[in-house]
C-alpha cells in the first residue's frame, strides 16, 4: 500500500468527535501514512487525543477564531455563511500546512461543516485529493420512510450534495448515516460509501465492575436505565424524569444519568420533587466526563439503554454501543434511530413528547420479560459490521 502525507483537520472536539478522531488517525498511521492533524488551541489537551503519540504524527495547531475573525460579518448569511467560514478555514490550514512539507491527501472527519462551499466553489485543497466523513444530509429520510418533519429546500439540499459527489478531486465520502447509504444504493456511480460507526464490547473483569461501582454508587441489584452522554433537553431527559416519578416503589430501577448535564437539565434535577429519588439511589448522577473503564463498567450492567431523544433526526453512535452490549433500548419513533430501532427491532419506540407514553414504555420494558429477551437477541444481530478493524479498514481505503 502507498504511504501519504495525510493531513486530517477537526474544528472540535466535543460529543463524540473526539474519538472519531481518535481511531480515524489510528487507522491512517496503522496503514503506514504519515499523520498532520490540524486541531484548534483549546482542543490539544482533549483526553480523547492525549494518548495519540507515534512518530509519524504531527500535531498543527491553530486559532480558530483569529482564522475567522475578519469574516465574522457574513455570519449574517446564516448556515451558508458559517459553511463558508469552514471552506476557508480549511483552505487557509491547507495552504499553511502545505508550506513546510508535501500533502498527499486530506481527510475531514465532519466535512459537512463547508459541503456546500465546496459543492459550489470547488475543492479548497486544491488538486490535492480529499475525503470525508458526512453526517448532516436529510434530504432522504421521507424517501426512505423515516418519521420526520418535511425538509425545507430536500430538492436543493439534494442537489448541491450530487454536485458535491462528482467533485474531480474526492477520494470518497463516508457516511454513518444507514439510511442515506440505502437512498443511493438504486443512483447511479458516485463516491459515497458507507461506514458502521464502530464500537467495542469489552466486558470488564468481575473486580473492576465492583469497584466502579461502589465509585459511582452503582445498585447492581436494580434494573439500570442507562442515559449515557452529553444530557441536554434534545436528549428527553426532562419528559424521562417527570414519567419517573411515576413509577411507585414495587418497580425496583435506577436510572443513571451519566455524562455532563446543561444548565436545562441541572435546573430540572434542582426541583425538590427529585430529592426522594436521588436520596435513595433510584436516581444517579454524573455530571462530568465518564472514562473508559467507566463507560465499559455502566453498559455491562444496565439493564436497558435510553434513546429517547426529542427532534434529534441523525443517527446516534449510543444506539451502536447498547447493542453491542445487548441492551434493549426506549427509543425515540422518529428519525434514523427510529428507523434503525424498527428495521432491527431492538427495543420500544415511544412518543418522547409524552410523559405517558415514556412512562408506559419504562413499565412494559421493567415488567415484560419476554419482549424483552426478544429484544436482548436482535441486539447481538443488528450492527455486526460495527467494528474498529472494519471501520479502520474503510477509512485506510477511503484515500
Amino acid at each position: 500500500m502507498t504511504s501519504y502525507n495525510v493531513l486530517v483537520i477537526e474544528t472540535a472536539l466535543s460529543g463524540h468527535r473526539g474519538e472519531y478522531v481518535r481511531w480515524i488517525v489510528q487507522a491512517l498511521l496503522e496503514s503506514n501514512h504519515k499523520v498532520i492533524l490540524a486541531l484548534p488551541d483549546d482542543a490539544l489537551n482533549h483526553q480523547s487525543i492525549l494518548n495519540l503519540n507515534h512518530p509519524m504524527l504531527k500535531v498543527e495547531a491553530f486559532d480558530n477564531e483569529l482564522l475567522v475573525e475578519s469574516f465574522k460579518w457574513i455570519k449574517r448569511l446564516g448556515l451558508f455563511g458559517n459553511d463558508y467560514l469552514y471552506y476557508r478555514l480549511f483552505k487557509i490550514l491547507f495552504l499553511r500546512v502545505k508550506q513546510h512539507q508535501t500533502l498527499d491527501r486530506v481527510f475531514i472527519p465532519f466535512i459537512d461543516h463547508a459541503l456546500y462551499s465546496i459543492s459550489i466553489l470547488g475543492s479548497p485543497f486544491g488538486d490535492c485529493p480529499f475525503s470525508g466523513i458526512t453526517m448532516r444530509p436529510d434530504f432522504h429520510y421521507r424517501a426512505v420512510g423515516v418519521n420526520a418533519p418535511d425538509r425545507k429546500g430536500a430538492w436543493f439540499k439534494e442537489f448541491i450534495f450530487d454536485r458535491f459527489l462528482k467533485k474531480d478531486t474526492l477520494s470518497s465520502l463516508l457516511t454513518l448515516d444507514e439510511a442515506l447509504h440505502h437512498y443511493y444504493r438504486t443512483k447511479t456511480s458516485h463516491q459515497l460509501q458507507f461506514l458502521p460507526e464502530p464500537a467495542n464490547f469489552i466486558k470488564p473483569d468481575i473486580l473492576t465492575t465492583k469497584r466502579v461501582e461502589f465509585e459511582l454508587g452503582i445498585t447492581s441489584e436494580s434494573k439500570i436505565i442507562l442515559v449515557y452522554g452529553s444530557l441536554t433537553k434534545r436528549k428527553g431527559v426532562i419528559n424521562l424524569l417527570k414519567a419517573m416519578l411515576q413509577l411507585d416503589e414495587s418497580y425496583d430501577f435506577q436510572v443513571i444519568l451519566a455524562g455532563k448535564a446543561d444548565d436545562d437539565i441541572n435546573s430540572e434535577l434542582n426541583d425538590e420533587k427529585y430529592a426522594p429519588f436521588i436520596q435513595s439511589n433510584k436516581l444517579l448522577r454524573i455530571d462530568r466526563f465518564i472514562t473508559t473503564e467507566e463507560e465499559r463498567v455502566l453498559f455491562s450492567v444496565a439493564y436497558c439503554c435510553w434513546l429517547g431523544y426529542i427532534g434529534h433526526y441523525r443517527a446516534s453512535g449510543v444506539l451502536i454501543q447498547a447493542c453491542v452490549y445487548n441492551l434493549p433500548v426506549l427509543a425515540t419513533n422518529e428519525g434514523i434511530i427510529g428507523w434503525q430501532v424498527e428495521k432491527h427491532d431492538l427495543g420500544i419506540l415511544i412518543d418522547t413528547y409524552s410523559v405517558v407514553d415514556i412512562e408506559d414504555a419504562i413499565r412494559d420494558m421493567l415488567c415484560n420479560e419476554d419482549s424483552y429477551y426478544i429484544y436482548k437477541d436482535n441486539t447481538k444481530k443488528a450492527f455486526l459490521e460495527n467494528t474498529f478493524e472494519n471501520a479502520k479498514k474503510i477509512i485506510a481505503n477511503s484515500l
